[in-house]
């Protein structure tokens, strides 16, 4: 009877495991393409923040990551990246010194190389210069918008922007409300919006 009892014993604990992992309603699913995709386009762009902030290139991963959302949604991914776990080991070791500009070479075939946010923050500096410029100008501070652009690239190298905070947009919209009785000086809500290589500049 005792080894009766012993082998139901043995058996229950082989069992239990599998019991366990069936009693939800997905036992055996397997991810769609489409999940697994956007499970990966979060995981990189988690990690790219994460490794962001580690470096003291910005302040706050979770914003980064919520702002690479609202700009590129992981929703409209709906194909896998093969080499997606292997960028994921890349950023994890990838210099600090290197990152302002450039990504992992293996994470370019994948939706961070699609849509890389240094670039994407080069470019945002742009626009926000050329619209301050493009006001500055309108209300006679500025000559020209060229000449506007060129001094303001001088003490603002949009080429070394890392990131942009979660402020970016009010400060664009703050810009775009401005009129020449308040254009100067630029509005507050802009101060520390564009994170540098080095530090905040703007």
């Amino acid at each position: 009877m005792k080894n009766a009892v012993h082998a139901i014993n043995r058996l229950w604990w082989v069992i239990l495991p599998l019991l366990g992992s069936c009693l939800g309603l997905s036992c055996g699913e397997e991810e769609s393409p489409t999940e697994t995709a956007q499970t990966q386009c979060e995981s990189l762009y988690q990690a790219y923040c994460e490794r962001s902030q580690t470096c003291e290139l910005i302040h706050d991963a979770d914003g980064c990551f919520m702002l690479t959302q609202e700009e590129t949604p992981c929703a409209g991914e709906e194909n896998p990246d093969d080499d997606a776990n292997a960028c994921l080991e890349a950023l994890a070791e990838f210099s600090c010194e290197r990152l302002p500009t450039e990504i992992p070479s293996i994470c370019n075939k994948t939706v961070l190389g699609a849509d890389n946010p240094v670039e994407s923050a080069v470019e945002e500096c742009r626009v926000l210069v050329e619209t301050y410029c493009e006001m500055l100008s309108f209300c006679g501070i500025y000559l020209t918008e060229e000449k506007c652009r060129d001094e303001a690239y001088e003490k603002l190298p949009c080429d070394d922007a890392a990131s942009v905070s979660t402020g970016y947009e009010t400060c664009l919209s703050d810009l775009d409300a401005l009129t020449c009785e308040n254009v100067e000086p630029m509005p507050a809500s802009c101060s520390g919006v564009i994170v540098f290589t080095d530090e905040d500049l703007l």
